[in-house]
């Protein structure tokens, strides 16, 4: 990020077997300070930022799902505040 000029958006659900928890604490310990950097976890959300329950798994990405609102409003509101 150092060597980057632009801002990053960093979205996480919680249910996420692909990125998991420890990597979310290695990005927040080098993109926390930095003000170009916004990151927001979703407590029921999988990596492709649909609800659910219990342990995340990969027949979960056979099932048909919508991306959560909330993130979708996070993110229009980061696009929007780059203007």
């Amino acid at each position: 990020m150092r060597t980057l000029h632009v801002s990053v958006l960093w979205l996480q659900g919680e249910r996420d077997f692909q990125v998991t928890a420890p990597d979310w604490q290695r990005w927040q310990q080098a993109l926390g300070d930095d003000p170009r950097a916004t990151m927001h976890r979703y407590r029921q959300l999988n990596h492709l930022g649909i609800a659910g329950s219990g342990v995340a798994a990969p027949g979960e990405y056979g099932r048909a799902g919508h991306v959560a609102t909330e993130l979708i409003a996070d993110t229009a509101q980061w696009i929007h505040a780059q203007r």
